[in-house]
C-alpha cells in the first residue's frame, strides 16, 4: 500500500472515530438535558426557577441536536466514502487477478461469468458493509428517543401516564406538551406534524400491498382500487376521529384496559392480530410449507444459506411457542386461564 493511500485511511479512521465520538456523546447527553428541562420547569411553575434558565437549557439542547446532527452527517459521509474506496480497491485486485490469467485459464472458467461474479462479489460486500454500519447506529438513535421520551412523561404523569399506543401518543404527551408552558405549543406542533408525515408514509405503504392484492382479487385497474380504497380508508379515519366525540364510548378490554374507539382498533390491530398472524404463518412456513422450501427459494441463484439448519429449528419450534405466548400476554387471554 502506498503512503497516500495509508495518510488516506488514518484520515479517514480518524474523521469517523470523531464523528462518532460527538455523535454518542451528544445523544447521551440527551436524556440529561431532558431531566435540567423537567427539573427547570417544575421550579418555574413553583416559582422558584426563572424563564431565563430555562431559556439557556433550550438553546444548549439546540446546540447539541446541531452537533449530533452534524456529526451523523459526517459519520455517513466517511462511512460511505471508506465503502466506496473499499469497493475500487477491491475490484482494481480483482481485475489486476484477472489479467494475469492465461486465455485458457479464463476460457475454462468463463469470461463473462468471472467478470460478472467478481463485480457482484465486490458490491454485495460492500453494500453489506455500509448497510450493517447504518443500521446499528439508526437503532441505537431510536433507543435512545425511548430513553428521552418515557422519563418525560413519568415525571408529569407517573405510572398512570405509562401506557404504550394512542394513549400515549394522543393523551399523555400532549399532557406534558401542555405542562411546558408556551414552548410546548410549538413542540408538540412539531412533534405532531412529524408524526403526520410518518403516518402519510406508512399508509401509503400499507396501501400499496392493499392496492396490489385487490388489483389481482377484482380484476380492477390500479387507478380503480387506489380510488376506492383511498374512500375506504377516508371513511375509517373519520369514524376514528369522532371515537373521541360523537361515537365516543369507553370498553373494558380483555387484557385489563379501558379503550375507546382507536383503543379498541389498536388492540384489535396490535394485540390479536398480529400475534395471531405470525403464529399461524410460522405453522404454515414450520409445518405446512416447510423451512426447505425457503432455503431452497433463498439458494435458488446459487446463495449458501449457511444458517439453514437454524432457521428451520427456530422456525419450527421457537418462534410458534414465542408468538403464542405473545398472543396471550398482549391480548390478556392469559389471565383467563
Amino acid at each position: 500500500m502506498q503512503c497516500k493511500e495509508i495518510i488516506q485511511v488514518i484520515e479517514a479512521t480518524f474523521l469517523r472515530t470523531a464523528a462518532l465520538g460527538f455523535d454518542n456523546v451528544g445523544l447521551l447527553a440527551g436524556p440529561w438535558f431532558e431531566g435540567k428541562m423537567t427539573g427547570c420547569l417544575v421550579d418555574i411553575l413553583r416559582g422558584a426557577g426563572q424563564f431565563g434558565d430555562m431559556l439557556i437549557l433550550v438553546l444548549s439542547y439546540v446546540a447539541v441536536i446541531v452537533i449530533v446532527q452534524s456529526s451523523r452527517y459526517i459519520k455517513r459521509f466517511y462511512v460511505r466514502r471508506f465503502a466506496n474506496n473499499v469497493n475500487r480497491r477491491m475490484k482494481e485486485i480483482l481485475y489486476g487477478s484477472l489479467v494475469r490469467k492465461s486465455r485458457a485459464s479464463l476460457k475454462e472458467e468463463g469470461e463473462g461469468n468471472v467478470m460478472t461474479k467478481a463485480i457482484l462479489d465486490v458490491d454485495d460486500c460492500v453494500e453489506g458493509m455500509r448497510k450493517f454500519t447504518t443500521e446499528i447506529f439508526d437503532t441505537g438513535v431510536a433507543l435512545l428517543s425511548g430513553m428521552m421520551i418515557i422519563p418525560a412523561v413519568f415525571v408529569f404523569l407517573g405510572r398512570d401516564g405509562m401506557a404504550s399506543g394512542p394513549s400515549l401518543t394522543f393523551i399523555s404527551l400532549p399532557k406534558v406538551f401542555q405542562a411546558m408552558g408556551s414552548a410546548g405549543h410549538i413542540v408538540g406542533l412539531a412533534f405532531f406534524l412529524m408524526l403526520g408525515f410518518a403516518a402519510l408514509t406508512s399508509c401509503v405503504s400499507v396501501m400499496e400491498t392493499l392496492v396490489a392484492n385487490c388489483m389481482e382479487v377484482f380484476g380492477k385497474t390500479r387507478k380503480q382500487m387506489c380510488v376506492m380504497v383511498g374512500i375506504y380508508s377516508l371513511i375509517t379515519a373519520v369514524l376514528i376521529c369522532l371515537g373521541y366525540n360523537v361515537l365516543y364510548f369507553e370498553l373494558k378490554l380483555p387484557n385489563g384496559s379501558t379503550g375507546q374507539l382507536l383503543d379498541v382498533m389498536d388492540y384489535i390491530s396490535n394485540s390479536f392480530l398480529m400475534p395471531i398472524i405470525s403464529f399461524l404463518t410460522s405453522i404454515l412456513i414450520g409445518w405446512v410449507v416447510g423451512p426447505k422450501w425457503i432455503v431452497e427459494e433463498v439458494e435458488k441463484n446459487g446463495e449458501h444459506f449457511s444458517r439453514a439448519g437454524m432457521y428451520s429449528f427456530l422456525i419450527r419450534y421457537i418462534v410458534p411457542a414465542v408468538m403464542l405466548v405473545l398472543f396471550l400476554v398482549s391480548t390478556g387471554f392469559i389471565n383467563m386461564l
